[in-house]
């Protein structure tokens, strides 16, 4: 017989186990002779069997916890078969043991779960496997209390937000401290999807030592983070998504944010609200706010957003000032700030109020200019103000700031500006940035514009290449107005880049500034690269085409040596869906040339022509082929209902586009192909 006493690694043991006493905190796993976990595990707790254990002819029924010390809610009843309201027995589960247990089901919750000053750590088998689906529209699904040492993992918490209303109160998790003196600590969310809640997945208040690690929450009402006077925290390698409608602020700008810090907005004092400080928000994917603001801090202090990638959000990253009541004098101001290596961008054909890429306004009534602000290392494409009516801000705007750093940001593609700058700023560092290409907004078309008189700062070695003017400002002049341009930027307006891409290793140096022409790789189809890198472009003698190697094949990219074809390659085309008594309009790449439409369903198989165009002055269309009579056409304005009933009508108009109108009698879902001259 083996004893087996204490913490005793690495011991083998035949026959007979004795398992004797003490046995101490460290828990004893038993392995097989080849080291492999056989499932039972010692502690001072007893003795835990996980999976089924079988010796000689008896089996002994594992519990199926894969935790030492774990009790499964399953022990208080909970059943998690989507059907059962398991909200008694988890609850009961959250008030019998500290380490809980959730298998793998969904979980009926109809009222709160809450844990109320204990410790307690919720473990499931993974998202999207364990799941507490919760019916309340008005409450948080889990509430914590100045809860210390609180821990959930691997589970979906998901609520009943359809996506397009605002559900006030609706949350899924709540972190609530009794003040700020005596607040929530030590708690940690790991992988865990948080997903259709009316308001806010996380709300926060009065917490400290938090921590969001592959986190996923989409398909939020208002706030993906929403934190108030909270300190030391981190939210990394999160998903943030589809956030929307929003609430608040004046259509469309309705206020949703990913992660909003900031202190809160009730009328209540700062001495007892103040704002939050020290958090890391980093390495996250937050997209899909259209409305409102990717990452924001209102007020607060030592917050750091680092290396995020933000998308299709209205303004990606807002730093400001909070609303201050009681004792205090003015709005509370962000200071000790960085913004270090995101990525902002958007995509043009989504619906996207486009706005400013960074706001960086950290001061608010009459204090002191705030200090310390780092701009560095970020990648910026197609943000600032795209409608003069709204406001007249460029990708990056910044206002009230001093001791701040702008170094090594790329802009591509702005709007109005690269950069503005308003109000007080002093002690400003602008080095090292690329602009390349500023679209004109209200005539502006600045890479760098000083929009105040009040104003002191350096420039130096930054890079301007495309039409534009590289400074000015309200008052331009010498140093416009403070900024010192030094000696070393360079500025190349002969050259127009439209690099929209983002590998910035490859944007244009001076290197490119006299190159007549680009290179490629030339050969056969038997001389191709056995391992080429995607992106590979090379010309192919064998086929007389263009190829570039993409998703694993080699796929040929355009016509080489025959200007003429197709009208010397000036094609266009999508795919478009047209409703009963309905008309759809494009404009194609040529006024004049050949226009190809084919249906995309068997459903109506005579939709389909060969027409030739001019969508200019004496405009005409002439069907060449059809399959039968379903289509005819006309010139003018097709608005739904011009044409002859049952027929699909194409047209041109002297404003150059093209009109398709479908009275056919349902809808039609067609491919057409234009080749201009």
């Amino acid at each position: 017989m083996t004893v087996l006493t204490g913490k005793d690694p690495d011991r083998t043991f035949q026959g007979i186990l004795n398992v004797g006493n003490p046995v101490n905190s460290n828990s004893q796993q038993i392995t097989d002779g080849l080291g492999n976990e056989i499932g039972i595990s010692v502690s001072t707790t007893g003795v835990n069997i996980y999976n089924d254990l079988t010796v000689g002819n008896i089996t002994i029924s594992g519990s199926g916890i894969p935790y030492v010390g774990f009790v499964s809610v399953k022990s208080f009843g909970a059943v998690g078969d989507g059907i059962t309201d398991d909200t008694i027995a988890l609850n009961a589960a959250i008030s019998g043991a500290t380490h809980l247990y959730f298998p793998a089901g969904t979980y009926i919750v109809s009222a709160q779960l809450t844990i109320t000053n204990r410790q307690r750590i919720l473990v499931g088998d993974g998202i999207g496997k364990t799941i507490l689906s919760y019916s309340s529209t008005n409450t948080a699904c889990i509430e914590t209390t100045s809860t210390s040492l609180f821990m959930v993992k691997d589970m979906t918490i998901q609520g009943p937000h359809a996506g397009s209303t605002y559900l006030a109160n609706s949350e899924g998790v709540r972190i609530r401290g009794d003040s700020y003196a005596s607040g929530a600590s030590n708690i940690t969310f790991e992988n865990v999807e948080i997903k259709n809640f009316g308001e806010n997945a996380v709300y926060m208040r009065f917490a400290q030592n938090i921590r969001f690690k592959n986190c996923k929450v989409t398909r939020i009402g208002r706030a993906g983070f929403l934190i108030l006077s909270s300190d030391k925290g981190w939210i990394e390698d999160c998903y943030i998504g589809n956030i929307t409608p929003g609430n608040g602020g004046s259509a469309p700008y309705l206020n949703a944010y990913g992660v909003i810090i900031t202190r809160t907005t009730s009328n209540v004092n700062i001495d007892t609200d103040p704002t939050s400080t020290s958090w890391w928000v980093q390495n996250n994917y937050v997209t899909d706010i259209p409305s409102w603001e990717g990452l924001d801090t209102h007020g607060g202090v030592d917050i750091h957003f680092i290396n995020n990638k933000i998308y299709n959000c209205a303004t990606s990253l807002n730093i400001t000032h909070a609303d201050s009541t009681g004792s205090g004098t003015s709005d509370v101001n962000a200071e000790k700030i960085s913004l270090i290596g995101n990525t902002c961008k958007y995509d043009p054909s989504a619906t996207i109020n486009v706005k400013q890429a960074i706001t960086l306004t950290p001061k608010g009534g009459s204090a002191t200019v705030p200090s310390c602000y780092i701009v560095q290392g970020n990648y910026i494409e197609g943000h600032g103000t795209h409608d003069f009516a709204i406001d007249d801000h460029g990708a990056l705007f910044v206002a009230n700031v001093r001791d701040c750093v702008i170094d090594g940001n790329v802009f591509i593609n702005s709007y109005y500006s690269g950069i503005q700058f308003n109000s007080v700023c002093t002690n400003v560092a602008i080095s090292n940035n690329t602009f390349s290409v500023v679209n004109t907004i209200n005539s502006v078309q600045c890479a760098i514009w000083v929009a105040t008189t009040t104003f002191s700062g350096s420039a130096t070695a930054n890079q301007f290449y495309g039409a534009m003017d590289a400074f000015g400002g309200s008052a331009p002049g010498a140093g416009y107005s403070g900024l010192n341009l030094g000696t070393t930027n360079v500025i190349d307006s002969s050259v127009t880049n439209t690099f929209l891409g983002t590998n910035v290793t490859n944007f244009p140096e001076s290197r490119f500034r006299d190159v007549k022409g680009v290179i490629i790789p030339v050969g056969t189809t038997a001389q191709r690269d056995g391992t080429p890198e995607e992106g590979t472009l090379r010309n192919n003698t064998t086929t007389g085409l263009l190829e570039v190697y993409i998703g694993g094949g080699w796929v040929n990219y355009i016509k080489v040596g025959d200007g003429n074809a197709m009208g010397n390659n000036s094609v266009s085309g999508t795919t478009i869906t047209i409703a009963d008594d309905a008309a759809a309009s494009f404009t194609p790449t040529n006024p004049i040339g050949t226009i190809v439409i084919s249906p995309r369903s068997s459903g109506y198989p005579t939709v389909a022509a060969l027409a030739a165009y001019r969508c200019t002055a004496t405009a005409f269309v002439q069907i060449i082929a059809q399959p039968s009579t379903t289509m005819e056409s006309t010139t003018g304005v097709l608005a739904g209902t011009t044409g002859t009933d049952t027929k699909v009508t194409i047209s041109a108009h002297t404003d150059n586009k093209i009109y398709i109108e479908n009275r056919s009698g349902g809808s039609i879902s067609i491919h057409y192909v234009c080749g201009g001259a």
